[in-house]
């Protein structure tokens, strides 16, 4: 399972992502997969946060 990306840098993303920024010029600039990025503002836009949301278990 690939390491979990800090908070400051998925506020980086939506705050690039409000600035008008696309998917593809900020995978480039900040080295995270273009799909990495989508579902973050995903996320982003229905939870209205990007902390890690609680999971259910076994």
């Amino acid at each position: 399972m690939a390491k979990e990306l800090s908070q400051e840098i998925k506020k980086r993303i939506i705050n690039l992502h409000k600035s008008g920024l696309g998917y593809r010029k900020m995978s480039k600039m900040l080295g995270i997969p273009v799909s990495t990025i989508g579902t973050i503002i995903r996320k982003w836009k229905v939870h209205n946060t990007t902390s890690t949301l609680p999971r259910s278990g076994r």
